[in-house]
């Protein structure tokens, strides 16, 4: 999504993840109770006659602010909601962006009630983005369950970059620590018929992005599900590529990411696919090597697994002479090993235990 001039934006690739906005956007008191979900200022403001179809200075109505996330008092804002509906304020209304409500829904309660006012499943906002494809990128499961049940399509694309939901369901995101739900979702989708061969107009599959994300089990799953675990992107890069990527918000645990190159191996991934640079996965594990607590875990599996320590990117670099500006290097065996520290230099200067002895030449 293209944020929001007033909103916290974080950026991963080309999606834009919106954060909780600044108070200071909320220029009339309508917008921040709304906000906050204060069910007795919206009462009495309302009451007193505002606009309920108001816009914030980041071009949001009150009624998107009310329902966006994951409210604490689902039960309060759902009554703020459709309090702001029975005042007035339209479920099919559009932002700046060409965001419905339906857009924000938070959770599956949110999603109905708008849905029972007019709200339009097929909504695009200008990227070409549906509600089922916010729903699916920000893992609103029981949104995207209740937009499936009443006919969301499930396989629709995007504008920008021709995203589907089942796409941006196993893109990497911040802090995406529930992996139960995120499996479920995916599973869900999976199970409504979603394309699991379909990839972004840059070649991008589910694969590339369960294995960016560092995810055994959704690895595991798409392939077993057909996807090609050789499919290649624009950039020539295979998912074997991406496993070695150092991604700060999306780095799981060394181990995790060993145990997926170990599985694409073994379902036959190439050890020694080139992306457009020349680079193979060994020369990307190389970044494993350099920010995962300087572990070179990953460069040893692909050495150990028969990968090219020859091959050239096109720097003329080899994997070795990356892992040779660490502080690693290969022993006897040709394995990674850590280099030996460097002798301390003893200093021969003057001073308190120094050479020249203690003092400045005093006579006896």
């Amino acid at each position: 999504m293209v944020g929001l001039s007033h909103q916290d934006i974080v950026e991963c690739d080309d999606l834009h993840v919106i954060e909780p906005w600044p108070l200071h956007d909320f220029d009339l008191p309508l917008f921040k109770a709304a906000y906050r979900g204060d069910d007795a200022q919206v009462t009495f403001l309302v009451a007193s006659g505002v606009d309920v179809n108001a816009r914030s200075k980041c071009n949001l109505t009150p009624l998107q602010l009310a329902i966006h996330g994951d409210q604490a008092d689902t039960v309060r804002t759902l009554l703020l909601a459709e309090a702001f509906i029975n005042a007035g304020a339209k479920a099919t209304t559009k932002d700046a962006d060409l965001d419905t409500p339906l857009h924000f829904a938070g959770n599956r309660c949110f999603a109905e009630l708008l849905f029972k006012f007019g709200a339009d499943l097929f909504a695009k906002d200008h990227d070409g983005f549906m509600p089922l494809h916010m729903a699916c990128r920000d893992r609103r499961l029981d949104v995207a369950e209740f937009l499936l049940l009443k006919g969301a399509a499930v396989d629709a694309t995007t504008t920008t970059k021709q995203w589907t939901p089942l796409l941006l369901a196993t893109y990497p995101r911040r802090n995406d620590t529930d992996t139960e739900r995120h499996e479920k979702l995916v599973k869900l989708l999976l199970s409504h018929g979603a394309n699991v061969q379909a990839t972004t107009s840059d070649g991008q599959t589910v694969l590339h992005n369960a294995a960016h994300a560092g995810n055994l089990d959704l690895v595991k799953y798409v392939v077993e599900h057909g996807v090609n675990v050789n499919a290649i992107t624009s950039n020539g890069e295979t998912a074997l590529h991406l496993v070695g990527h150092y991604l700060s918000p999306f780095a799981p645990q060394i181990a995790q990411r060993l145990a997926i190159t170990h599985f694409l191996l073994e379902n036959g991934a190439e050890i020694n696919a080139r992306d457009q640079t020349g680079s193979t996965p060994l020369h990307a594990s190389w970044s494993c090597a350099h920010h995962f607590s300087h572990s070179p875990d990953m460069f040893s599996l692909f050495l150990k697994k028969g990968a090219d320590r020859l091959a050239t990117d096109g720097q003329m670099r080899t994997p070795i002479d990356l892992i040779d500006r660490e502080r690693w290097m290969l022993d006897e065996d040709g394995f990674v090993c850590l280099k030996p520290k460097p002798a301390p230099i003893l200093s021969t200067r003057g001073g308190r235990g120094g050479w020249r002895g203690r003092g400045r030449g005093r006579e006896d």
